[in-house]
């Protein structure tokens, strides 16, 4: 019984080491991908079960054993998080794992399936949803993303801005973007969705200011990121690529059957209904941070 209030202090003392470690870190752009720190290229990933604390089994180290391997923990949980290192949250990404190569079916076996996919036009695609991402970001009006993303990851992005910008009178911006090239590394299909998996090689300037005052407050307004991600785009298994020889495909709303513009919105503008945009097209359900390296 008397190791429990031991038990109960080292525990509470790694979770506000946690917090503090991960406050030292300022991350921006769409999904928090950049920030002060380069990452990407290291050892470090903290998303693995490592560290197991239970209360059963093994022998006992003792108090003093005990805050001595708590201070370990987060020693290398502040070192971390400092140079980057992965979170195991969905909404940080930095230093993710890519998909294996090998896990993947390559994409001459998808333009087998589908005659008129065209690798210039997803890369171009590509290209300019990241470009529209970052300038819909800064402007913090989402909504023209809706139509090219799934739900899940739109509504994710969506409350990080609000949260992280929009209620806290900030703006994220994101200057002199380029994209410096896209690799389609491969595609997989399941029961219900074919995914293309892409690389994305981008140049941006990355910086939060005050609304009121126009305050830097994180980031440089001249120092350059070099970022790499990994995208992957979903497409409702079955669905081809139309022949632009026969014009644009036109969309009708499923619930009122009225015509709609989904590079516009996913939003019906007559009855409000949402529409599930890959049952046509590729859209954007996950995007990982790879790397990022400043520039000099």
């Amino acid at each position: 019984m008397k190791k429990r209030p031991l038990r109960i202090f080292v525990s509470l003392f790694l979770l506000l080491a946690l917090v503090f470690a991960m406050s030292t870190v300022a991350f921006a752009d769409v999904g928090g991908f950049a920030g002060d720190n380069d990452f990407g290229g290291g050892d470090w990933d903290f998303g693995g079960n490592d560290y197991d604390y239970s209360d059963g089994g093994g022998g006992d180290l003792g108090p003093i054993g005990t805050l001595i391997v708590a201070a370990v923990v987060v020693l290398l949980i502040i070192v971390g998080f400092r140079k980057g290192g992965k979170s195991s949250s969905t909404s940080r990404a930095p230093g993710a794992t890519p998909t294996p190569v090998s896990s993947l079916r390559p994409i001459s076996e998808l333009k087998g399936k589908d005659p008129n996919f065209s690798d210039a036009a997803i890369v171009e695609k590509i290209s300019n949803l990241y470009v529209q991402m970052q300038n819909a970001w800064q402007a913090k009006q989402f909504d023209p993303m809706r139509a090219h993303m799934t739900d899940a990851l739109y509504n994710q992005f969506a409350r990080q801005l609000d949260a992280g910008f929009i209620q806290k009178h900030l703006t994220n911006c994101v200057d002199r973007i380029a994209v410096l090239g896209v690799d389609l590394v491969g595609w997989t299909s399941d029961d219900t969705n074919d995914s293309l998996i892409a690389r994305v090689r981008t140049r941006i300037v990355d910086y939060v200011i005050e609304d009121q005052t126009g305050k830097i407050v994180r980031g440089s307004n001249t120092r350059e990121l070099f970022m790499e991600y990994e995208w992957t785009l979903i497409r409702r298994k079955g669905v081809l690529t139309p022949d632009v020889a026969k014009g644009p495909t036109t969309i009708n709303c499923a619930n009122c059957g009225a015509p709609m513009d989904i590079n516009q919105s996913a939003k019906c503008e007559y009855c409000g209904s949402v529409m599930t945009t890959s049952d046509y097209d590729w859209v954007i359900s996950s995007i990982k941070g790879l790397s990022q390296r400043s520039g000099s």
